[in-house]
């Protein structure tokens, strides 16, 4: 069960999310109902669309295409394509990698680049293609990562997209 609330003061809109705590998954940890407060700066839905416009999104799609055409890399991802990456999320999502680098230290940069990754939509399959792992290798270092580096209780895609839409106030 999920409760939005709007609340207008002078320094802006803020929103507050309570949401029932899932026994099951592990997903959220603390109380049985976690207040999570935020700006609505951060749009993660506008920022998924927007991304699909950029040139690191499209190439992302060409490699995947080509990949899925040849069994073959024809455009390997780059240092500098990841450098790329992380400025248009910057330009979209100003100072959340910053926040969310701060929330989960022991992170890597492929870490969180794949964090990203996976907010955008893309499966283990689709990362581990654009890695050039295979899909077992990514699924047991996301696993690791979420356990190990993040504390999330659950490896499953969803909580990890959960953890990585954090609130500004993080």
């Amino acid at each position: 069960m999920t409760i939005l609330a709007l609340l207008l003061s002078g320094s802006g809109v803020t929103w507050i999310v309570w949401r029932q705590r899932k026994r099951k998954s592990g997903c959220l940890q603390g109380a049985s109902v976690k207040p999570e407060i935020g700006f609505l700066e951060w749009d993660y839905r506008a920022f998924r669309q927007k991304m699909q416009e950029t040139d690191s999104y499209r190439l992302l799609g060409s490699i995947l295409y080509y990949y899925k055409k040849t069994s073959n890399y024809g455009r390997r991802w780059e240092l500098g394509d990841r450098d790329a990456f992380f400025r248009e999320v910057d330009g979209l999502l100003p100072n959340h990698r910053m926040t969310f680098e701060r929330l989960y230290p022991e992170l890597t940069q492929d870490e969180v680049f794949c964090c990203y990754l996976y907010m955008l939509g893309f499966s283990d399959e689709q990362v581990g293609i654009l890695l050039e792992k295979t899909r077992s290798t990514v699924y047991r270092r996301r696993k690791a990562m979420m356990i190990n580096k993040m504390g999330l209780e659950s490896t499953d895609i969803d909580c990890l997209v959960r953890a990585c839409h954090i609130s500004r106030e993080a």
